[in-house]
């Protein structure tokens, strides 16, 4: 589970998904080019890294759906670690949802960039502490996709 969110979050979200088309300036390599639905990809990409992490997870009326999640595991093990996790879902929400719309226009608009800009590096950082939580635990996780 450990590598799933943090490729998700490294690898494909923060790197294929938004990286790519932000450094070419290309709507092209957005994740959705045809349907202009890429801003909500992102926010519901890392919707699914978040639920998977804290197990709880909002269903469309409202109502919560919750159980043992990651930072369970990892609040037993490193509380600090946990609360640093915990910090950048949160930084990395609000992100998501500051990203311009359409996303062809975020990734060229030179007062947009920034914001998707520090929503990869947020995603990268959290992969990161996903891999040391991980080691945490006595596992090597690594966020990179394979070859």
């Amino acid at each position: 589970m450990l590598t799933g969110v943090g490729v998700l979050a490294t690898a494909e979200l923060a790197g294929e998904r938004m990286f790519v088309a932000y450094d070419n300036r290309d709507q092209e390599d957005e994740h959705s080019c045809f349907s202009d639905n890429t801003h909500r990809d992102i926010i519901t990409n890392f919707m699914g890294i978040a639920n998977v992490y804290t197990g709880s997870y909002t269903r469309l009326d409202g109502s919560v759906v919750s159980g043992t999640g990651i930072a369970d595991v990892i609040e037993a093990v490193d509380p600090a670690l946990n609360a640093d996790i915990l910090a950048l879902l949160e930084e990395a929400d609000t992100l998501t949802q500051e990203i311009y719309v359409p996303f062809d226009q975020a990734i060229v608009l030179s007062d947009q960039r920034p914001i998707v800009l520090d929503t990869v590096f947020v995603l990268q950082d959290l992969g990161d502490l996903f891999a040391q939580a991980g080691s945490e635990l006595g596992l090597t996780i690594n966020t990179a996709l394979p070859e």
